[in-house]
């Protein structure tokens, strides 16, 4: 448990009296800022935020603590910048596992630049799927949609990635039309290995989820993108990999219908946590963003 960012998670409750707008600050899913605070809470052996489903109020151990909690990370910020404006030059060796359609189409292209900006630092690249623990497999950060976490890690969200439905305009043309998600039982789906068949949907707040049939599957979305271009069928997509001016995908396909995003986070092995090649990786990362696949 990471007492710092609980109490950032603490901190951005208290100042929106949101926990939506925290999230949207932190860049985290709201799911992990409540997560947060209950460890916060349970910590301490006090409740610290009244809620509800329309409201949010400090309780009175709340508010007194929200203080201490104001100067605890002032001095913090303050004592890391003192440590990292000396340790602006980093060296030594670290590995990073990246998943495999993202290292490929993505990731791969950041960490190589920011090995460029560090040439005393030697950065082991490892391309694979599914959760790891960075401790047993021996890496310093494993980066992973996954929402498993591990004893010898802690996590930090990078990114939101949002998804959408595709098809060609030459297999929409061909085919019957959608209107529910169960209407994709009848059409060929393509589908991304690592997040399997079943897909979620989301309509007026109610989570809708089907097993689909895989006509094709891989692992590499790049290889999902040319099938689906190809009138292959239907697939679900990361939108950042779409061309704005791609022309032969059509994203309307039960557009009623939203896919939720997805987190990529880091599991960072504990024991080098504050190491300074980490932190600045992940800085890195973080405030680049990920760039779309076509420059």
């Amino acid at each position: 448990m990471d007492i710092i960012k609980n109490l950032r998670a603490f901190h951005a409750v208290a100042r929106h009296n949101s926990f939506s707008m925290a999230a949207s600050e932190m860049n985290l899913a709201p799911s992990v800022i409540t997560k947060r605070i209950s460890q916060l809470e349970n910590l301490i052996g006090a409740t610290l935020i009244y809620r509800n489903s329309r409201h949010v109020s400090l309780t009175e151990s709340g508010t007194r603590n929200l203080v201490i909690v104001d100067e605890i990370l002032q001095n913090f910020d303050h004592s890391w910048r003192h440590i990292t404006e000396n340790t602006k030059s980093i060296s030594g060796k670290m590995k990073v596992a990246v998943p495999t359609s993202l290292g490929f189409m993505s990731v791969g292209r950041l960490i190589w630049k920011f090995s460029q900006d560090h040439p005393d630092l030697s950065i082991e690249v490892i391309l694979r799927d599914g959760p790891r623990d960075p401790r047993l497999e021996k890496v310093d950060v494993s980066l992973t949609a996954h929402p498993d976490s591990f004893d010898g890690a802690s996590d930090e969200v990078l990114w939101r990635i949002d998804r959408s439905l595709y098809a060609s305009r030459i297999y929409i043309n061909k085919n019957s039309p959608l209107e529910s998600p169960h209407d994709l039982y009848n059409h060929q789906c393509l589908v991304f290995s690592p997040s399997g068949p079943v897909w979620e949907f989301m309509k007026n707040r109610q989570k809708k989820s089907i097993t689909v049939t895989a006509a094709y599957a891989s692992n590499n979305m790049a290889d999902l993108l040319y099938a689906t271009r190809q009138g292959g069928g239907i697939a679900i997509l990361n939108n950042y990999i779409i061309p704005s001016n791609d022309k032969n995908l059509q994203e309307q396909v039960l557009k009623d219908y939203e896919v939720p995003p997805l987190w990529i986070k880091a599991l960072i092995r504990k024991d080098v946590v504050t190491a300074p090649r980490v932190r600045q990786l992940l800085d890195f990362l973080r405030s680049t963003g990920l760039p779309p696949l076509h420059e």
